[in-house]
């Protein structure tokens, strides 16, 4: 008998928070998908030409890049549309955060050569030249 009192006090307790623990996991909004979703979404419309929508959801995206390889997904959609300018200032952010990604320095590294600013790009590169020297010490 005490059994039962002590299941009928619990049990709507817990059947209660089940329910809230439910309409709280069912209320996410439509805008908060997968990254991995949202970068398709992006590659759709760029490939329909859509590139202000698309510019628009790269930068709502920007908030969420908290690491090297999301800036990268970012940098590489950007320079799709030939917005360099916004792919420079992502990767840049991004060197920032994390200064010794060897891709984003790489990246960045690219990009400067490619706008001959040869003497930015050289003294962004010496951590590349570094690690490889460290990388071929390894294994003489």
């Amino acid at each position: 008998m005490n059994k039962e009192k002590i299941f009928t006090k619990t049990f709507p307790i817990f059947l209660f928070s089940f329910i809230l623990f439910c309409f709280s996991a069912c209320s996410l909004k439509a805008e908060q998908k997968s990254l991995t979703s949202q970068f398709e979404t992006i590659d759709s419309l760029i490939m329909q030409n859509q590139f202000a929508d698309a510019v628009k959801d790269l930068k709502k995206l920007e908030k969420y890049a908290y690491d090297s390889w999301i800036c990268i997904g970012l940098y590489k959609r950007y320079e799709l549309m030939g917005e360099s300018l916004a792919a420079e200032k992502i990767v840049r952010k991004s060197l920032k955060k994390n200064s010794n990604s060897l891709e984003l320095n790489a990246i960045l590294s690219k990009m400067l050569i490619n706008q001959n600013k040869i003497e930015e790009a050289l003294d962004v590169a010496k951590i590349l030249k570094i690690n490889f020297r460290t990388f071929q010490r390894r294994f003489d």
